[in-house]
């Protein structure tokens, strides 16, 4: 950790992407927002797309800085120009629901397609991972919803929502842990610690997996 803190203040832009991370979710010493903060901005001014893309999410919703959708959109968009694909995403996701931007199909679109044509071409270089392209309007409603797994920098963004109060994530980790699913383990200690929040919040949904939770006597409320 010291040689990566040094390779950071000597300019290096990966070793700099890396530490921002640590001092945002506290890996390897104690959180530190604002110092994150500063050390996204100096990345996202020489073109990071890696730190352009945590700016916009930090924008976008309050956190150590001051809640700012449009800064938050510009952030993305140059980031996306920059290849990354999460800022594609969800620039394809704002854009097919109309989220602070005009609704618009075509770039929902052309966002979604960048990334998946991204993907096709890993999953293709692996030669022992078979490939099968299904068309979405034609993918089973009972296809096992395992078959994707959670990124791990979303699922750490995900938490960081959650512990700041966020009952939709709340709940959405929740069903994760509850019935493993998106690569993660099953643990209902884990899914009864966010289902508790959302409910003790007012959450209905929290409130409703509670009570399917003591109703099958899971181990976690036993």
């Amino acid at each position: 950790y010291t040689l990566l803190t040094k390779a950071a203040e000597m300019g290096n832009q990966k070793p700099m992407e890396k530490l921002a991370a640590n001092m945002l979710f506290g890996y390897h010493g104690p959180q530190n927002i604002k110092a994150a903060v500063s050390l996204y901005e100096i990345l996202a001014e020489e073109g990071s797309h890696k730190g352009q893309t945590a700016l916009g999410f930090l924008l976008s919703y309050g956190i150590g800085v001051e809640h700012n959708q449009a800064k938050a959109l510009l952030y993305y968009t140059f980031a996306s120009i920059g290849g990354n694909l999460v800022s594609k995403i969800i620039l394809g996701y704002r854009f097919r629901l109309g989220i602070n931007v005009p609704r618009n199909c075509e770039a929902a679109l052309f966002n979604y397609r960048k990334v998946a044509r991204f993907i096709a071409k890993q999953l293709e270089k692996t030669e022992d991972f078979p490939v099968e392209k299904v068309r979405l309007m034609e993918t089973p409603e009972n296809q096992s919803s395992n078959a994707e797994f959670l990124d791990h920098d979303v699922h750490q963004y995900y938490k960081f929502l959650a512990e700041r109060g966020d009952t939709q994530i709340q709940v959405y980790l929740g069903q994760l842990h509850l019935f493993g699913r998106k690569g993660l383990k099953r643990d209902h200690a884990k899914a009864f610690y966010y289902f508790l929040k959302a409910a003790n919040a007012g959450d209905g949904n929290g409130m409703a997996f509670l009570g399917k939770m003591y109703l099958e006597g899971s181990p976690a409320v036993a």
